[in-house]
């Protein structure tokens, strides 16, 4: 369930604690530069330098932070290990 003005950082954070999933993050969301370091100790640069998670919403990728970026009842999160800086998705 989705709570109104919730961010997929905040979902992801609150999904992650309660399914007991390692997640690591950097930034701020305060200054609007969250995101997403590590799910389950898979970690962005693992494979290569352009690896690390991109989340899409409905199938589409947002292009902003986890951490500003809302959702809506109804909405689709899924969250990806790219290679490619995400155009591999």
């Amino acid at each position: 369930t989705i709570t109104p003005g919730e961010t997929v950082y905040d979902l992801t954070l609150r999904v992650t604690k309660a399914k007991k999933i390692h997640m690591a993050s950097e930034g701020s969301q305060a200054m609007g530069n969250l995101y997403i370091a590590a799910i389950a100790n898979i970690y962005e640069k693992a494979y290569n330098s352009k690896s690390g998670w991109v989340y899409l919403i409905n199938g589409t990728k947002p292009g902003i932070g986890s951490g500003v970026q809302t959702l809506k009842a109804g909405d689709k999160l899924v969250w990806a290990y790219s290679l490619n800086l995400g155009n591999d998705l």
